[in-house]
């Protein structure tokens, strides 16, 4: 499935949005603030200091896993 956005470009990462849960959302945002120091720990901090909400590393890994098979 190919999603295509204005001028013709392809959106891949728009067609991730919409097949990812809440927690898969909130890890790829925080990714994506991150950037180049996206590792575990500061994935969690950032997760904390966004939405409050304590994350366990093994329900990070998961959630990587989940995103990393949906491509």
């Amino acid at each position: 499935e190919q999603v295509v956005g204005r001028g013709g470009v392809e959106r891949p990462f728009r067609r991730l949005i919409y097949h990812a849960g809440e927690l898969e959302q909130i890890v790829l945002l925080a990714v994506m603030r991150l950037g180049d120091e996206a590792y575990a720990v500061p994935i969690l901090e950032q997760i904390e200091a966004q939405t409050g909400r304590k994350l366990a590393r093994g329900a990070l890994y998961t959630a990587l896993d989940r995103l990393e098979a949906k491509g």
